[in-house]
């Protein structure tokens, strides 16, 4: 049975302040920053992104529908020896997905809303400074398309 404190060890590869660029068919859509950090008591793992969304570069509907700012809490459920990533953003979505956190590897995935579900592949590089990231989305969690991919780097 893992414990939280080695689940947490394993996120600590998180913490701290990472750049991010997001591309849709390799072509950036937007900059950003998220940052990772403990709250008092490593309870939680708790994820603040911002975003600039250029209207040069970004799809209008991003623009129009933008999430950020985002704030997401990664939370352990030790006696269901589950991970969970909280989810709420700018527009008021609040949303809850399942999460593993294995090796370098980190996946979120759940349903978003009525017909609407995301997975996430996050993969951390051997030095721990760069993510790569790959989202799909689903309208019946069978069939799955790109949505977007984004590289995170350690600053």
């Amino acid at each position: 049975m893992a414990k939280k404190d080695q689940v947490f060890e394993q996120l600590g590869m998180l913490v701290g302040e990472w750049a991010m660029e997001s591309r849709i068919d390799n072509k950036t859509i937007l900059h950003g920053k998220t940052t990772f950090a403990w709250p008092a008591g490593r309870s939680f793992l708790i994820q603040h992104a911002t975003a600039d969304l250029p209207p040069a570069t970004t799809p209008q509907v991003w623009i129009d529908n933008s999430p950020f700012p985002i704030v997401a809490i990664i939370s352990f459920d030790a006696p269901g020896q589950k991970l969970y990533y909280n989810y709420a953003d700018g527009r008021g979505v609040h949303r809850v997905y399942q999460m593993s956190f294995e090796g370098r590897i980190w996946k979120i995935w759940g349903q978003a809303g009525p017909g609407f579900y995301q997975r996430v592949e996050n993969t951390l590089n051997e030095d721990g400074d760069r993510i790569n990231t790959h989202i799909e989305k689903s309208a019946d969690n069978k069939n799955w398309e790109t949505d977007f991919h984004s590289v995170y780097t350690k600053l």
